[in-house]
């Protein structure tokens, strides 16, 4: 009778996977400060405060998984590092894309004449706009594509925020959602332009709640199938 030969097991080592950061690209031109993310999980937590000689700046602080990439900085961007930017911005325009996104005001003052855009894209995305001082926008346009969105815009109440008189002041607000579902919440923010407030929404469910939200222009909703609560 002949022994059955034995199988040696061996382990091999496998090759390191190195898993790729979400790139969040800076263009800040005269004023005009834009973030272009890609498709992988950008997250940002923005900050406007101060030099040490006083001087204003703008932070940007991304997550561990995402780099800010400055091409005004000659040193390789590095995940999870900060970086600021010299000077105010007039507008901010953010586009992300796919993945998972989240962009979040510190609690600073965010003051913007020319006006705040956020295309979230697709994904489970949030906007935090919340603030211990006044949000004042020269306009506001929010878009998102398919996935489960929230966004926040919370100013203090009697400190001023909203709309404020400009080339946009009678363009309406805009919320916009595609398919999947939202949570919308507005506090202590005035629209007084003849614009109003715009809500569209694809199918699948959502809230938009406000507290202390005046507009003088019209506010109308046109969303999907689903359950929908609106003002």
């Amino acid at each position: 009778m002949r022994a059955r030969r034995r199988s040696r097991l061996t382990v091999e080592s496998l090759e390191p996977r190195d898993v790729p950061t979400g790139v969040v690209a800076v263009s800040f031109v005269n004023g005009a400060l834009t973030l272009t993310g890609d498709d992988q999980n950008n997250q940002i937590v923005y900050t406007i405060g101060t030099d040490a000689s006083g001087a204003p700046e703008v932070r940007l602080t991304p997550d561990p998984g995402t780099t800010i990439d400055d091409p005004n900085d000659p040193n390789p961007p590095v995940p999870g590092t900060t970086v600021t930017l010299a000077g105010t911005p007039n507008s901010l325009k953010v586009i992300f894309k796919g993945g998972d996104d989240s962009f979040s005001l510190d609690g600073s003052r965010l003051v913007l004449a020319g006006g705040a855009d956020f295309d979230l894209g697709d994904g489970d995305n949030h906007l935090d706009l919340m603030s211990t001082q006044a949000i004042q926008l020269g306009g506001l346009t929010v878009t998102a594509g398919d996935g489960l969105d929230t966004v926040i815009l919370l100013s203090p109440e009697n400190a001023g925020g909203g709309i404020t008189p400009g080339p946009r002041q009678d363009q309406p607000v805009k919320f916009a959602f595609g398919h999947g579902g939202y949570t919308a919440m507005v506090e202590s923010f005035a629209i007084p332009g003849r614009g109003g407030l715009q809500l569209t929404a694809l199918d699948g469910s959502g809230s938009f709640y406000s507290y202390g939200l005046t507009a003088t222009g019209p506010v109308a909703g046109q969303v999907g199938n689903g359950s929908h609560l609106w003002p």
